[in-house]
């Protein structure tokens, strides 16, 4: 691992402060698999907990951004009420240290995605806000005011993200200036944000997977939807578009992790595994879910990949807990997945 001094499995250390590490007996974890931070899952007084988490997980050269669960207390309807615990984005050292720090001085939207560049990172705050936070500390500001924010992505030069309002893609300069609009209002709302130089990807919502071009224009439909789907997350490798959806009209909900061209075509179905988060390398496609059903906690966790032109899936590793949606990342070498409060690595990928 570049930057790591590393000789054999690097395990937290239980005198760490600050944070609750996992300690292994001699057998330790299963081979490959790593613990790289891992604290308590929050509890709070009451009977029923509603989790949130966010589908995003960075990983630069040095760092692993994530973001921990947010809980509140709630009812049978699913309405959240206090007592809560907010979300916050975490940094953790690749070289698996067992010990994390808060990234940005902001409380984070629940479920949100964010964003990190060399220097910064941007996230939709809990007043819908789009703030900027430098990677070197400090306080954040306000990027992006006014409007109503749902996704986000970034290339070298510009922030986007889908508006609620305005019913379109957004686009804004790093170095500032005025928000500008990718195409017409597209008449729904919108989920999910990918960008490579082909375009911005989004979902209008149980229509279609749209691009919308970078410089403006119409949005071209990629995939048309025959029944109310909601995107998850949307990648975009190698000319390839791939997402993750459900269709909660069906019973049981129907779960899909597809791939399209992104100049269009007929989509391929790679799996109907629940798979909430997912990260792709354009060879293969990663994915995590619960070995006791749909999204059950406490249970075994599955880590299983598939190649990114269809296939059979293979599991990875069964040796972890699996305590809510996770979102996942993959490097040149390994693949980063969140359960709750813990960050895990496996190695090879």
């Amino acid at each position: 691992m570049a930057g790591c001094s590393r000789t054999g499995l690097d395990v937290p250390s239980c005198a760490d402060g600050g944070v609750v590490p996992v300690c292994y007996d001699e057998a330790g974890p299963p081979q490959g698999l790593e613990v790289l931070f891992t604290q308590p899952e929050p509890t709070l007084p009451c009977d029923i907990v509603t989790y949130e988490t966010s589908p995003s997980l960075v990983v630069d050269p040095s760092n692993a951004y994530w973001m921990t669960p947010f809980a509140a207390c709630g009812d049978n309807s699913g309405l959240q009420a206090p007592p809560r615990v907010s979300s916050v984005i975490m940094r953790t050292s690749l070289c698996g240290r067992g010990s994390a720090v808060v990234a940005a001085p902001f409380t984070a939207e629940p479920s949100s995605p964010f964003a990190v560049d060399p220097t910064a990172l941007y996230e939709i705050d809990d007043q819908g806000t789009i703030a900027r936070a430098s990677l070197a500390g400090g306080c954040s500001t306000s990027f992006v005011t006014g409007h109503f924010p749902l996704s986000l992505a970034l290339d070298a030069t510009n922030l986007y993200w889908t508006d609620r309002e305005a019913e379109t893609v957004m686009k804004l300069p790093l170095s500032g200036g005025l928000p500008t609009p990718l195409s017409q209002p597209l008449g729904n709302t919108l989920f999910g944000l990918a960008v490579d130089d082909a375009g911005a990807y989004t979902e209008l919502w149980t229509v279609a997977l749209e691009r919308l071009p970078l410089g403006g224009g119409d949005a071209t439909p990629l995939v048309q939807t025959p029944y109310p789907v909601t995107v998850d997350e949307i990648v975009t490798v190698g000319g390839n578009v791939y997402w993750t959806s459900w269709n909660d009209s069906s019973t049981p909900t129907s779960y899909f992790l597809s791939t399209v061209p992104e100049t269009g075509g007929t989509p391929l179905v790679l799996s109907n595994d629940p798979a909430y988060g997912f990260a792709t390398d354009g060879a293969s496609v990663y994915w995590t879910e619960s070995t006791c059903g749909t999204y059950a906690p406490g249970c075994p966790g599955a880590l299983k990949k598939m190649s990114a032109g269809g296939g059979t899936p293979v599991t990875l590793t069964t040796g972890w807990t699996y305590n809510g949606p996770a979102a996942v990342a993959v490097d040149a070498t390994s693949v980063y997945w969140t359960s709750g409060n813990t960050l895990l690595r496996f190695t090879p990928k």
